[in-house]
């Protein structure tokens, strides 16, 4: 007789089996489901903080110029504003009485923002009776074609009885510094413009003989750079020293570098050559380095023989002319990207710069043709003999010509340094 009970219950277990992994792999794809959502989340609220704090540092940018430094005036707004070290140029119009100002900032880290400003003489923010208003958009992305770029935005308005923070007075003007090895940046002060001029060369000597003459000494070299400052950070520099002019038959001597430091980055306008006696060599102009850009020194005019002494080479690149009868002329100087304005508002005891430089002479013990303007060349002494004239500062010294007795070639002017701010 068959076993009906066996029959009936086998393949039991085996269904228990299927069904209790069933029930396991739906409980384990649900909590990975709630697993995926929460980091979803996660990422999308902290990738909206980063937008948040986006339109927050964009906001604050805008406030500060518009509080401080009334940059989007409705009457005259500034053409550049600065965001997170980034010079800005907003984008403004008038149109029904409202002037309309957007900017952006500088992509950062993976984040940007944007920047709309509202002004008016009258009310403008719905709701309010604001002048003034400010709308500050953040974005977690910098690609406007990011799926998921998230935008987060802030807005300020100013009712039209507040009482704006007065503008911050940021000073400006020039500096021309000849001694000592630092300056402080003023308060306020953000960026600074120096330019870091070498010494020039002095002009060689001649020996009591009619039949000599001595070569002019070379200038120093400019070198200029733009740096980004706050106050009271210190600058550091070191001056160029004079070319000495060379006495009897000895060479004029070399300028010194002139250096200036800020922030660990250093430039240097190197002092020139001096001039060689009677050898027809001429004192060459000092390099640069380390800016954003320079001018080498003039050179010298080298001479030898019954002439007069060469003329200095000046600031920028102007030669001094070659001795004749009158001495040789020293050169012009050049302007080196803004040097001379620069100078000018520092009130260069010099004298206006890029004036005329020392002439020549012609007339026996009458030869000192020194330089009439800041940067110029030394003249150097006529055929009848004599000494050559001294530099303007930063400019080769005039070369000498023999006569009855010993003469000396002109001194090179030193060193210096100039800061705009």
């Amino acid at each position: 007789m068959m076993n009906l009970m066996n029959t009936q219950t086998r393949g039991f277990a085996l269904l228990v089996a299927v069904v209790l992994t069933s029930v396991l792999l739906s409980i384990g794809l649900a909590l990975l489901d709630i697993s995926y959502k929460q980091v979803t989340l996660s990422s999308t609220a902290r990738q909206s903080q980063y937008a948040f704090y986006a339109a927050d540092a964009a906001m604050e940018c805008a406030l500060y110029w518009d509080q401080k430094q009334n940059a989007f005036d409705y009457t005259t707004p500034l053409s550049t504003i600065r965001c997170a070290a980034t010079d800005i140029t907003p984008v403004t119009s008038v149109s029904g009485g409202i002037r309309t100002t957007t900017f952006s900032t500088p992509c950062a880290n993976g984040v940007s923002g944007s920047v709309t400003v509202y002004k008016t003489n009258g009310p403008i923010c719905s709701g309010t009776s604001a002048t003034s208003c400010i709308y500050a958009t953040g974005y977690n992305s910098c690609s406007t074609s990011d799926p998921r770029r998230i935008e987060r935005g802030l807005k300020v308005t100013y009712d039209a009885s507040t009482t704006a923070i007065p503008p911050i007075v940021v000073p400006s003007g020039s500096v021309l510094l000849t001694s000592g090895t630092s300056w402080s940046v003023p308060t306020g002060v953000t960026s600074i413009k120096v330019w870091a001029v070498g010494g020039g060369g002095g002009g060689a000597g001649s020996i009591a003989n009619d039949g000599t003459s001595g070569g002019a000494g070379g200038a120093g070299g400019v070198s200029y750079r733009t740096f980004v400052v706050t106050g009271g950070s210190t600058v550091s520099y070191a001056i160029g020293a004079t070319g000495a002019g060379g006495s009897s038959s000895s060479n004029g001597t070399s300028g010194g570098n002139t250096t200036v430091t800020v922030g660990g980055t250093t430039i240097s306008g190197n002092g020139g050559t001096g001039g060689s006696y009677n050898s027809g060599s001429a004192g060459s102009g000092g390099s640069y380095s380390g800016g954003d850009g320079g001018a080498t020194g003039g050179s010298g005019s080298g001479t030898s023989g019954d002439t007069g002494g060469g003329g200095g080479g000046s600031i920028g690149g102007g030669s001094g002319a070659s001795g004749g009868a009158a001495g040789g002329t020293g050169g012009t100087p050049t302007d080196v990207s803004g040097l001379f304005a620069a100078l000018t508002a520092a009130g260069s005891p010099v004298g206006t710069p890029g004036t005329g430089p020392g002439s020549g002479s012609s007339a026996p013990n009458n030869m000192n043709g020194s330089a009439g303007g800041f940067g110029a060349g030394g003249g150097g002494a006529g055929w009848y003999g004599g000494n050559g004239g001294a530099g303007g500062r930063g400019a080769g010294g005039g070369g000498a010509a023999g006569y009855s007795g010993t003469q000396t070639g002109g001194a090179g002017g030193g060193g210096f340094v100039v800061i705009s701010y």
